[in-house]
């Protein structure tokens, strides 16, 4: 049930790739709220996290949204779209201020034809996100909703960019119930009931709109009922 995964593939390149993307790199910058491409448009670019979060969202047919997953920084997205010449198939939009690289596809595809190693990465990405969707699959089948909140709370706050102190963390990725009802594919009572139940327990808080863990091993409990794989999902 991971929502968001701290999965770098630039990192796994040897430094003369990794030093030919980067230097093709341009740094562009988004509001909070701002929308960073939109389901239907053209790939102009694969960009990547530098600072923020970033949403990635479905668009159903009676115009609401879905959240699918988060981008952290270090994540790197808009790949596919670019390699196979095809609009893109989501919105994203910035869920905090964020800064982005970004790496024309002129520029990319010249990479990609240089550097076998690219196109052997991003086919290994590939097959873990076949993998994570069939065991998503899976895991709403087999797991209560009991333990695939947790799960999602322990996801996030392990791809947060705060700091663990005792036993609490706060989580600084903005999200809010109806996106995790969305995420999870139950209604936003379900979630809502779950959550009161973690609160009622003293394992996690909420202040000023961001969620706190209040006793993460509690949660971590809750959520290790599950044989839940480290897969990199995006």
């Amino acid at each position: 049930m991971h929502i968001s995964t701290r999965h770098n593939w630039f990192e796994e390149l040897s430094p003369p790739a990794k030093a030919e993307l980067t230097k093709h790199m341009k740094v562009i910058s988004f509001a909070a709220g701002e929308r960073i491409f939109d389901t239907g448009a053209t790939a102009p670019n694969i960009y990547q996290v530098q600072s923020g979060y970033v949403k990635l969202f479905a668009e159903l047919e009676d115009g609401t949204n879905t959240l699918l997953a988060i981008y952290v920084p270090g994540n790197i997205f808009g790949e596919t779209p670019v390699i196979c010449g095809r609009p893109l198939n989501h919105t994203t939009i910035a869920a905090t201020d964020v800064t982005l690289n970004h790496i024309p596809k002129v520029d990319f595809e010249s990479c990609f034809n240089q550097y076998g190693e690219v196109s052997r990465i991003l086919c290994k990405k590939l097959a873990y996100i076949l993998s994570y969707a069939i065991h998503f699959k899976k895991a709403k089948a087999l797991y209560p909703i009991s333990t695939q909140v947790p799960l999602v709370l322990k996801n996030l706050v392990e791809c947060s960019g705060t700091k663990r102190i005792g036993t609490s963390q706060e989580i600084d990725i903005p999200i809010t119930i109806e996106e995790i009802s969305n995420f999870l594919g139950v209604t936003r009572q379900t979630v809502q009931k779950e959550i009161t139940t973690l609160k009622s327990e003293g394992i996690i808080s909420k202040n000023l709109g961001f969620w706190k863990i209040v006793d993460f091993p509690k949660l971590a409990a809750k959520a290790m009922k599950t044989d839940e794989p480290n897969l990199q999902i995006f």
